[in-house]
C-alpha cells in the first residue's frame, strides 16, 4: 500500500502521550484506520509515562512502521516548561499539514484526514479545518452544541469561547502558518487556544458539522482533570490573560473590543471562583484591568468590595 503513494508526506499527526494506557489503543487505532490517497505519519511522543503507554506505542510502531513514528522520553519534558516537546516533535515533522490528537482522545471517521485535506487543498484562503466531536466525561456523553451546519467559524467565537470551542483532536492546519508563531503564545500553559487564535488571524477556519472524533473531558490524567484550584491554577490563569493581552497587541487592536471582553469575563469568573485571590489579581493585573471597559471595571470593583456575587 505504501508504494502506491508519492514519497511526500501530506499530513503529520502530532500525538502527545503521558500515562494514557487506558486510552492509547483507541487513539492509535484511529490513526491507522485512516483511508487516504496520500501518505501521512503519526508522530507519537511519550513523555516518560510511568504506565504501559510506551509499550503499547512500541507494539503499534512495529506493526505500522510506515505510519507510527514514536519518540520515547526517559525524563518528563512537560514539567521542564521549556518547549522541549514541541522542538522534539517539530524536528521530525514532514507533513504539509498538521493534525492534532492527544493520547486520550481518538478519531472515529476513517475519512477524517481525507475530508479535511480535500477541503483545505481546494480552499487556499482557509488556515484550518476542524470537526464536531462526541464529548465523553466519566459520567457519560455531554451535550456540546456549537453550530447546526458546516460553516466558517467567526474569529469572535474563536476568541470568546476559549480552548474547548475547537476540540484539539479535530484540528488540521497548514504547517507553514506556524512558522512565525509568537513566543508569547508558545509560553501559554495551553497549546490549542492560542494556536486557534493565531490561525484565525492568519486565515479562515472551517467547521465540518460531522462528529469525526471523540474528545474525553476530565479523563484520568488529562489536562482538564488536573486543572485544580491551587498555585499552579493561578499561574495558568495568568498565562492565559497575558496571552490574550499580547494577541490584542499582535493584531494591532483590530479586535480590541473582543479581546477586552474575553479578558474581563475571564478575570471576573476567576475572582468569583477564587475570591481570596482578589487583592493579588488586582496587583498582578493592574495594567491589564486599567484597559477594560467601564462596565467590566465596575463589576470587578464590586467583587473586590464584596458587594457582587
Amino acid at each position: 500500500m505504501e508504494s502506491s503513494f508519492s514519497c511526500e508526506i501530506i499530513v503529520s499527526i502530532h500525538c502527545l502521550v503521558y500515562n494514557h494506557e487506558p486510552y492509547i489503543r483507541d487513539c492509535l487505532e484511529g490513526f491507522v484506520m485512516q483511508k487516504t490517497n496520500f501518505p501521512f505519519e503519526a508522530i507519537v511522543h511519550d513523555d516518560a509515562s510511568t504506565d504501559k503507554s510506551a509499550d503499547i506505542i512500541r507494539e503499534y510502531a512495529e506493526k505500522y512502521p510506515h505510519i507510527i513514528k514514536p519518540i520515547y522520553q526517559t525524563e518528563n519534558q512537560y514539567s521542564q516548561k521549556n518547549g522541549a516537546i514541541g522542538r522534539a516533535v517539530n524536528a521530525i515533522t514532514r507533513g504539509k499539514y498538521i493534525a492534532l490528537c492527544e493520547g486520550d482522545d481518538y478519531w472515529t471517521d476513517p475519512l477524517k484526514l481525507q475530508k479535511q485535506v480535500d477541503f483545505l487543498e481546494s480552499h487556499p484562503d482557509y488556515s484550518m479545518s476542524c470537526t464536531d466531536a462526541v464529548v465523553l466525561s466519566p459520567e457519560g456523553e455531554l451535550q456540546w452544541p456549537r453550530y447546526q451546519d458546516s460553516q466558517d467559524i467567526p474569529i469572535i467565537d474563536t476568541i470568546l469561547n476559549g480552548g474547548l470551542w475547537i476540540h484539539t483532536c479535530s484540528m488540521l492546519y497548514r504547517k507553514y502558518l506556524k512558522n512565525d508563531y509568537p513566543e508569547f503564545a508558545a509560553k501559554c500553559h495551553v497549546g490549542d487556544y492560542p494556536l486557534a487564535i493565531h490561525l484565525a488571524l492568519k486565515g479562515k477556519i472551517y467547521f465540518h458539522n460531522e462528529k469525526m472524533v471523540t474528545y474525553r473531558f476530565k479523563s484520568q490524567g488529562s489536562w482538564t482533570s488536573r486543572n485544580q484550584v491551587n498555585e499552579a491554577f493561578y499561574d495558568n490563569f495568568l498565562s492565559e490573560v497575558y496571552m490574550l493581552a499580547e494577541f490584542n497587541k499582535y493584531s494591532k487592536g483590530v479586535y480590541n473590543k473582543i479581546f477586552q471582553k474575553k479578558i474581563g469575563k475571564y478575570i471576573i469568573s476567576y475572582l468569583l471562583c477564587v475570591p481570596t485571590m482578589k487583592n493579588r489579581i488586582f496587583h498582578d493585573l493592574s495594567k491589564i484591568i486599567r484597559h477594560l471597559n467601564w462596565t467590566q471595571k465596575i463589576k470587578l470593583w464590586k467583587i473586590r468590595l464584596g458587594i457582587f456575587r
